[in-house]
């Protein structure tokens, strides 16, 4: 009987690779922060002479928290003008709630009172009394 002798070439990769990603960190500020999440190159980790990863850490970063910036309603209806005849002004304003600021965080940005100037009619002449 004799024996057979087979001669395979296998390739083997030690490529490395990235993690999972990690979860998100805490957002850095309850209005308008950011978050970050990392993952690794550990699966697997490089080979000496083998293609490894571009970085050993790959961060990713995002804005968190603008639902809970302060807001501002909807302006008001403009007020009547403030003068029956001549210039006058108008007024509308809006509140800072939608939502509230929280105590000693960012305040809502921007104005809560607009004004501007309204012309009923024409003033009547007043007469001189002789």
């Amino acid at each position: 009987a004799g024996s057979a002798t087979e001669e395979a070439e296998i390739e083997v990769t030690h490529s490395a690779g990235y993690s999972d990603w990690t979860d998100w960190t805490p957002c850095s500020a309850d209005c308008e922060g950011t978050r970050t999440r990392s993952r690794f190159c550990n699966n697997p980790p490089p080979t000496p002479g083998y293609p490894s990863c571009p970085q050993d850490i790959e961060t990713e970063t995002e804005r968190c928290g603008a639902d809970r910036c302060p807001g501002f309603s909807t302006w008001s209806d403009w007020e009547e003008c403030s003068k029956e005849c001549g210039y006058g002004t108008r007024i509308r304003t809006r509140q800072c709630d939608s939502p509230p600021p929280e105590i000693g965080g960012p305040q809502c940005e921007g104005l809560s009172v607009e004004t501007k100037v309204c012309y009923i009619k024409k003033c009547p002449k007043r007469s001189k009394c002789l």
